[in-house]
């Protein structure tokens, strides 16, 4: 029989050293990713409860302010710092402070795309105040949705359409060539 020298097991334990706690982050980033709240552009109807206990928390809301859009900018999704559309206003809020500009005194959208770092909005008000907001997902949701209510509180004619898929009974024509 070979005797084995105690220095053959140093790679061994060195890459099982390293590896076991690498497939802990591992498992535990996919766990908080698969079981934890969710990301992207949420509206009234589908807030998450940390969410909400938040916005409340640090009291964003005034009496009878409806949310319209909400989108979590953090990767934690703790809510410290978030773009938030009411039915009123837009709120930028971070680490306590809030930039906020009255949808009645918006002046200007412009929106650029990129396709790795998603949607920039840059509102700015009639006093020259701006918001800049960067959401990577699902931005046009939230574009639409502040556009729409925008239009709505100034008056500009009809809302802004905001695409919903058919739903099972709608009726879908095709398109006729009049020519």
């Amino acid at each position: 029989m070979s005797k084995q020298k105690s220095s053959d097991w140093i790679p061994l334990a060195i890459s099982l050293g390293c590896s076991i706690p690498l497939a802990l982050v591992i498992l535990i980033f996919l766990g908080l990713a698969f079981y934890g709240p969710e990301g992207g552009v949420r509206f009234a109807n589908n807030m998450e409860d940390y969410a909400l206990e938040y916005i409340e928390d640090q009291n964003l809301l005034q009496t009878g302010e409806q949310i319209v859009a909400y989108y979590d900018v953090t990767i934690r999704l703790n809510g410290s710092e978030a773009a938030i559309l009411t039915d009123s206003r837009l709120i930028y809020h971070v680490s306590g402070r809030n930039t906020i500009i009255n949808l009645a005194d918006i002046n200007t959208i412009d929106v650029s795309e990129d396709e790795f770092f998603g949607h920039t909005i840059q509102v700015t008000s009639t006093d020259g105040d701006t918001i800049v907001i960067e959401i990577m997902i699902e931005g046009d949701l939230f574009i639409n949705a502040l556009r729409s209510q925008v239009d709505a509180i100034q008056g500009n004619g009809a809302q802004v359409p905001v695409y919903r898929p058919p739903l099972k009974g709608d009726r879908i024509s095709s398109p006729t060539n009049h020519g």
